[in-house]
């Protein structure tokens, strides 16, 4: 199981504030639920208690479980940092803190702010008045399904490819790679299919397979890029995750060949930059826009009223708070981030994964909420556009051309 806690640097001292793996993700939240501001924080409970309950209905994050461990502060500052130690000590690292009270009387003294308190840990506070987004800001977009894999295995990807290299690139040699994953075969079979469909055959078509073997693994790009090369191979469409990419691309450095690489949007992940600079350079992949805010007004409201809860703008933003932050986790897990990136270790002989709770706020701030387009026939939300995007000097970079097969 993943065990998901800070391990950074600069917090040397969280080294020891590594808990035991479970299945769950633990959010800490710290709200009024007796005193004078009781009724607006029981909404707040209740609300967020809605939305962990729908996500983990439909799969939890990525198969985890959500989980709320509510802390009363009875509208007391000092009560809330007494909560806030609470967290600490039972090592939840995910905070929100849900005060809706006006603030103390400037003559109360608190010594330590809950914010004082966690962060030093790595732990990270965010606040529902400040950190989340006003409602209606999100209305229009998205329910995101965290359970889901991390990139989207949709053939349309494979389509737009195919239709870029035979506009652009017909005349080159060209070379089909899979790594076997559900996600690579619809992209791989897609792009053959109407690659073929243009008149241009592939000069050859191989699979890399996935695993944990290293050793094994660099072995078979041994052989894969050794036939790469004897096909004289100019162009590989790549279908599958960027550590396979990476590690062929490595070993057709040793033989002095340097195809270039056109994938999926599993190739938009920051690590195959990060790790794969030199190889990394140049690579064109299929992408839609990031959208990484989470629900949107009707289905949030659709919940709501499922759970029995009044639908008004607390309770609203409550929900909706629960989900980007579900959200945030799900998409470090998935694409990790270039300054908090995931790090991984083996214990037992199982990979454990290290989350940094500051790279979830980083990148809740820097994602924005796009829209979706309503197809106006049918009423329903329009699938996401996908465009092109090219590394280039650690960046990722649009390129300017229309796709077609959206």
């Amino acid at each position: 199981m993943r065990n998901y806690v800070p391990l950074a640097a600069t917090f040397v001292a969280s080294l020891a504030f590594i808990a035991p793996a479970h299945a769950d993700f633990t959010l800490g939240i710290i709200a009024p639920l007796t005193g004078p501001g009781a009724a607006d924080g029981n909404t707040v409970k209740s609300a967020m208690q809605a939305a962990a309950d729908e996500i983990n209905k439909n799969g939890g994050i990525l198969g985890d479980t959500l989980v709320l461990k509510f802390g009363d502060d009875t509208s007391d500052l000092a009560k809330r940092s007494s909560v806030a130690k609470d967290f600490l000590d039972e090592k939840i690292n995910f905070v929100i803190e849900g005060a809706v009270y006006d603030p103390p009387n400037p003559s109360q003294v608190v010594h330590e702010l809950p914010q004082d308190i966690l962060l030093p840990s790595g732990a990270q506070m965010l606040y529902l008045t400040k950190t989340f987004p006003q409602i209606d800001l999100i209305d229009g977009g998205r329910t995101s399904n965290l359970s889901t894999e991390c990139y989207r295995a949709d053939p349309r990807q494979g389509v737009i490819a195919a239709n870029y290299v035979l506009k652009n690139l017909k005349d080159e040699k060209i070379a089909i790679v899979d790594d076997g994953r559900n996600y690579s075969k619809p992209l791989v079979e897609a792009f053959k299919t109407t690659l073929n469909q243009g008149g241009v055959t592939e000069v050859v078509d191989i699979s890399i397979g996935s695993g944990n073997d290293y050793l094994r693994r660099v072995e078979k790009m041994k052989q894969a890029a050794a036939k790469l090369k004897e096909a004289g191979v100019e162009i590989i469409y790549y279908g599958g995750d960027s550590s396979g990419i990476g590690l062929l691309l490595r070993q057709l450095s040793e033989i002095s060949v340097k195809p270039r690489i056109i994938g999926g949007d599993a190739l938009s992940n920051v690590n195959y930059q990060t790790l794969y600079k030199k190889e990394a350079d140049g690579t064109i992949f299929t992408d839609a826009p990031r959208e990484t805010l989470i629900t949107d007004l009707e289905s949030a409201r659709t919940a709501l009223k499922a759970h029995e809860i009044p639908v008004e703008d607390l309770a609203l933003r409550s929900y909706a708070a629960v989900h980007e932050l579900a959200a945030g986790i799900r998409d470090e897990l998935c694409y990790g981030h270039a300054e908090f990136s995931l790090v991984t270790d083996i214990k037992d002989g199982r990979p454990v994964v290290y989350l940094d709770p500051r790279a979830i706020q980083v990148r809740m701030i820097a994602d924005e909420a796009i829209p979706a387009e309503i197809d106006k026939a049918t009423g329903n939300r329009k699938p996401p556009s996908f465009s092109f995007y090219r590394w280039k000097a650690g960046k990722v970079v649009p390129i300017n051309e229309t796709p077609q097969g959206n």
